[in-house]
């Protein structure tokens, strides 16, 4: 019989993802701290997705399996984080992959620092064979370092965090405002109410290919998404008005050169007064 009150919610959303699946559950069910459940929303697949879950399901009571018509990640989400029942809650991508010891070593952060309300983890990356790419993504790791590059760039892999549940009770639900960049936000409302903090050990095997979300996006439709992700933060965080050039990075490489100089003049004298 399933714990009505796990330690761990393992959240997992999922659309036509029969290609990976199966590794991505094995390596979540191979976890040394086995005091979890998993909680699968399928985001309305039309391929194999439904009867993996099934047969999973079958043989591991732990495995929650919902399902919903095809409303998208940040909805879908949102779904699964409402199932949730843990006193921590663990994002989870299906397509990544887990280190064995990944769910015990956040949670013993999380148990040893009560002022965390979200702890992330560096990554190594793979690719769809599931191949080593030899990119290891890594972050800051103190509440201050990750506050002062908030503003650059993401600092966190999302499907490696972990969260305090009462916390995001707090904060409430994913935004949908920002699309790529709805961690951001997230991220920004955990850090108005508590610290956070990233783990420098690859606990995560993030998957790049082609046909993924990530890839699939415009250039220009991920810029705009994350200049209105940057904006957000810079908004809320308080950061200086030097800081303007950076939320707009990238796209301010469009802009003649000139123009650039003009507006970091500007950010610079409105700091002064």
């Amino acid at each position: 019989m399933t714990d009505l009150n796990p330690k761990i919610s393992i959240v997992t959303t999922v659309y036509n993802g029969d290609a990976f699946l199966n590794d991505t559950l094995e390596s979540l069910f191979q976890q040394d701290e086995t005091d979890f459940e998993i909680i699968v929303v399928d985001d309305g697949s039309t391929d194999k997705t439904a009867e993996i879950l099934a047969e999973w399901a079958q043989s591991h009571p732990r495995l929650r399996v919902f399902s919903s018509d095809h409303v998208g990640r940040v909805d879908a989400l949102n779904e699964a984080l409402g199932y949730a029942r843990g006193k921590y809650v663990a994002i989870s991508d299906a397509d990544d992959l887990y280190r064995s010891d990944r769910l015990r070593i956040q949670s013993a952060f999380l148990d040893a620092h009560t002022d965390v309300g979200m702890v992330g983890s560096f990554a190594k990356t793979i690719n769809e064979t599931g191949e080593e790419t030899g990119v290891i993504i890594t972050a800051p790791t103190t509440h201050d370092e990750i506050v002062n590059i908030m503003i650059r760039y993401n600092p966190f892999v999302h499907s490696s965090v972990m969260y305090r549940h009462d916390v995001l009770d707090e904060v409430g639900e994913y935004s949908n405002r920002f699309i790529p960049g709805f961690e951001w936000e997230m991220y920004t409302k955990v850090i108005q109410r508590s610290k956070v903090a990233n783990l420098p050990e690859q606990l995560v095997s993030y998957r790049r290919y082609s046909s993924s979300q990530t890839f699939r996006r415009s250039k220009l439709k991920r810029l705009c998404g994350v200049t209105r992700a940057r904006w957000f933060v810079f908004r809320t965080l308080d950061y200086r008005w030097a800081h303007v050039p950076e939320v707009f990075m990238g796209l301010l490489d469009l802009l003649p050169e000139g123009a650039r100089k003009w507006l970091a003049t500007r950010a610079s004298k409105r700091d002064r007064r």
